[in-house]
């Protein structure tokens, strides 16, 4: 029996994602880089009523659970639609390089893995300033 191939989902920065050219990506920041022109996934935008969450990191985690829960019937209809390698992308090029070291990355990840465990998940964050939720 043939063993078909999960697709991978990529999080990683702008610059990182130039190695991975065949995959489609795109952009979850609020902005990007000048020479950038990704298409926009704004369902994985930490942006509310126009404004960027600029909060410490306990009241990040809180405003992005609350706004991904009105953004929950889109992302699950964009999740389930995964067929091939993708790549989403923001600013952050680590957590440890990150200064306010609040990457969004890692909750997308977590996101993804909760929807769908049939994905490859790869995040190249590697101290997320979230741990992973137990359960």
């Amino acid at each position: 029996m043939k063993k078909t191939k999960k697709p991978i989902v990529w999080l990683t920065s702008y610059w990182k994602a130039k190695g991975l050219e065949k995959t489609k990506q795109y952009s979850i920041a609020s902005k990007q880089p000048k020479d950038f022109t990704l298409e926009e996934l704004s369902i994985f935008m930490p942006v509310a009523g126009g404004r960027i969450l600029m909060t410490n990191r306990e009241e990040f985690k809180e405003d992005w659970d609350r706004l991904i829960k009105t953004r929950a019937r889109d992302i699950v209809e964009w999740v389930e639609s995964i067929k091939k390698d993708v790549a989403l992308c923001c600013w952050c090029k680590s957590a440890t390089e990150h200064k306010l070291n609040r990457c969004h990355r890692a909750l997308v990840a977590y996101l993804l893995e909760d929807l769908r465990p049939d994905l490859d998940i790869r995040c190249d964050i590697e101290n997320p300033a979230w741990p992973k939720p137990k359960g």
